[in-house]
């Protein structure tokens, strides 16, 4: 089995990032069922080495619970930091927002969800708290670059009504 998927793998990397129905990668049905040995330690290991750092957005966005989670984030740490090609956010704000949505629906089972989220949250910030930072920087640098050219362009628009 551990030779077919490092097969499947090295053809198809993109693999390692697909997602079924639930949003789920293969990497994690296989940290899922590790602990029921529905899969080898081998197998998850490989997954776990040849998964692309984006599998930790994909099981925050999925609903992964923190005990399913955590060997991932700890495997795969600086992805953290990275935002998100489709959402622009980075790990915990996916977290976060898990928790508003999960506010709004409003039912009581949601409670323990709400407070399980919140807390990823704060798991996620403790193991890199340099993210807010980083975050912060990268978007004021954002936010000046576009004002410049805001500003270069409402400096055009003057120049072409002047001139007409």
């Amino acid at each position: 089995m551990h030779q077919t998927i490092s097969s499947l793998l090295t053809k198809y990397p993109q693999t390692t990032t697909a997602v079924d129905i639930d949003g789920m990668t293969p990497l994690h049905h296989a940290v899922v069922n590790l602990p029921q040995k529905r899969i080898s330690q081998n197998c998850h290991d490989l997954l776990l080495a040849r998964s692309l750092p984006i599998v930790v957005h994909r099981a925050i966005e999925a609903g992964m619970g923190w005990e399913y989670l955590r060997p991932i984030v700890m495997a795969k740490v600086n992805a953290l930091t990275m935002e998100d090609e489709e959402s622009g956010l980075v790990p915990f704000m996916l977290a976060a927002e898990r928790c508003k949505d999960n506010n709004n629906d409003n039912n009581d089972d949601d409670d323990d969800d709400m407070l399980g989220s919140s807390s990823m949250v704060y798991k996620l910030l403790c193991l890199k708290p340099e993210v807010l930072k980083e975050y912060d920087e990268f978007n004021m640098t954002k936010r000046r670059l576009e004002s410049i050219s805001t500003d270069s362009s409402d400096r055009d628009k003057k120049r072409c009504r002047l001139s007409t």
